[in-house]
């Protein structure tokens, strides 16, 4: 079911420009969000969250370890880039 929904997304942004816009602002916007509430997380709980880090070596966050965190900003960045491009800007606010 959600192939089916990220196709039509994809199918209905693909046809129209300023949706696209929105669509990469919304992805880049959501991954903002939930990078930095992952370090918030990383600041007050320096050991990560006790019940998923009890026996590991590695403290796990919201999205995991630290490793896994700088993976999952990722497409966040990539929709900034984009958006950057296209306004003809070399970086934006956003992607810094």
């Amino acid at each position: 079911m959600q192939i089916i929904l990220l196709c039509l997304v994809v199918e209905t942004t693909a046809q129209d420009d300023e949706r696209l816009v929105i669509l990469l602002r919304v992805i880049r916007d959501l991954t903002l969000f939930f990078y930095a509430s992952n370090l918030i997380v990383m600041v007050v709980l320096p050991a990560g969250i006790p019940s998923l880090s009890e026996g590991k070596t590695i403290p796990w966050y919201l999205y995991g370890n630290v490793n896994t965190t700088i993976k999952m900003i990722m497409p966040g960045l990539c929709c900034s880039m984009i958006l950057d491009v296209k306004n003809n800007k070399t970086v934006s606010v956003f992607t810094l």
